[in-house]
């Protein structure tokens, strides 16, 4: 899925641009001139990172100081713990990110059923 972020001349080096699509909620950071978009709820407990501090292309949770590579997504002190990135490209002048596609929400019966059959297998 393609989402647009709006005209790339809006978007000058140091700022951000926060997009939402479905339930997600995607910022796109302009480091030196350079676009990456990253999802934009902390792994931690869901803090804004678009208004989060970015120093050296990392942005820090204003909630708890968790703090991500913006490139990468890879929180800096927990190597196995990220965020999801997004390609971005600039399309006649359109800042344009590329989703995957949102698997559909499954209710709280759903889930169960699927972790009650993960422990069957496991049994």
């Amino acid at each position: 899925m393609r989402v647009s972020a709006g005209r790339v001349e809006s978007l000058s080096p140091g700022d951000r641009t926060t997009v939402t699509s479905g339930d997600r909620r995607i910022v796109v950071f302009n480091i030196d001139g350079e676009l990456y978009a990253i999802d934009g709820s902390c792994a931690h407990r869901g803090g804004p990172l678009e208004e989060g501090v970015v120093r050296n292309g990392v942005v820090t949770c204003p909630w708890h100081l968790h703090r991500y590579d913006v490139k990468t997504g890879e929180r800096t002190d927990v190597h196995n713990i990220r965020q999801a990135v997004y390609p971005v490209s600039i399309e006649d002048g359109v800042v344009v990110i590329e989703l995957p596609e949102q698997a559909p929400r499954q209710s709280m019966r759903e889930r169960l059923l699927e972790h009650a059959k993960e422990w069957d297998r496991d049994a």
